[in-house]
């Protein structure tokens, strides 16, 4: 991927800033700019599934609540509106591919494309407003892939994957076991697996990545602080990463983007740090494994 953004805040500007009639294009532009041209299958999630996320995901939030809009949205549910799911996932998928590919850990086609569809759908749960998907029994597991195939044909997905019939199975364990919650199922005999077993744990620990990054990272020192993060981070990256930072202490306009702007150019091209994430008062970068840092 290019230079990392905060591409779901660019998206959600477009939305409230652009007529209805040119905001989808835009969208749609901006997030393939986003996209390495040799990445085939984001390139392609980006074609056939973000069209279908800009329509079903706007108005749900990652806290399992739709926005004021949304048909069903409630009151009562209000106080729970953080981000949209679809900031949600763009917000987890575009750093998580940026580390794997910094740190030269190939994925195959068919693993980048499940992984894509095992983190759009993680909160299966949520989008489906269902509670207590699981498969630890024949109903409950016909249950679940009933929701599950309903939102793949919702989401376009097969037009992304053509043989997602083939690994129904798989995603069903990647959904279950990105989050350590009630449902989480990690007995492999459970599922009728196609992928190597050490493979999809791989995948595993992208979504799980990404749902930590995307929620628990709201300023640019939580995801150093964070051990949990910084451990997968470790093993993704094959021990060649760990987190930096630079955070400004407070937010003073056009004052802050110029010392953001500055310290991102020196710690990029003078340091060599590699930027991943950005916030209005500083960013998080890749850099190399057991270097000081101070």
């Amino acid at each position: 991927m290019k230079e990392p953004t905060m591409l779901s805040d660019l998206i959600g500007r477009i939305e409230t800033e652009v007529p209805p009639s040119e905001r989808r294009y835009l969208q749609i532009d901006l997030l393939k700019r986003a996209v390495e041209p040799d990445d085939q299958p984001l390139l392609d999630y980006v074609e056939f599934v973000a069209p279908r996320l800009l329509e079903e995901f706007s108005l749900v939030t990652a806290k399992g609540g739709v926005g004021k809009g949304h048909p069903g949205w409630n009151p009562k549910w209000s106080e729970n509106h953080d981000q949209s799911m679809l900031s949600h996932i763009l917000n987890g998928v575009f750093p998580t591919l940026r580390v794997v590919r910094q740190s030269k850990q190939p994925l195959s086609d068919l693993e980048e494309r499940l992984y894509l569809i095992g983190y759009t759908l993680h909160d299966l749960d949520k989008v489906a407003r269902v509670r207590n998907l699981s498969v630890a029994d024949i109903e409950r597991k016909e249950q679940f892939l009933i929701f599950l195939k309903d939102w793949l044909e919702r989401l376009n997905v097969r037009a992304f994957f053509p043989e997602i019939g083939d690994h129904l199975e798989d995603l069903a364990w990647l959904i279950l076991n990105t989050q350590s919650v009630w449902g989480a199922n990690r007995n492999l005999s459970s599922f009728a697996l196609t992928l190597n077993t050490r493979r999809l744990g791989v995948l595993q620990e992208m979504c799980t990545f990404s749902d930590k990054i995307a929620y628990l990272v709201k300023t640019p020192g939580d995801a150093a602080k964070r051990e949990d993060i910084r451990d997968i981070l470790l093993k993704l990256s094959g021990g060649k990463f760990e987190f930096g930072y630079h955070q400004i202490a407070e937010n003073k306009g056009m004052l802050t983007n110029v010392i953001n702007n500055t310290l991102l150019a020196l710690l990029r091209d003078e340091v060599g740090w590699l930027p991943l994430l950005f916030f209005p008062t500083g960013v998080v970068y890749l850099c190399p494994h057991g270097i000081k840092r101070e």
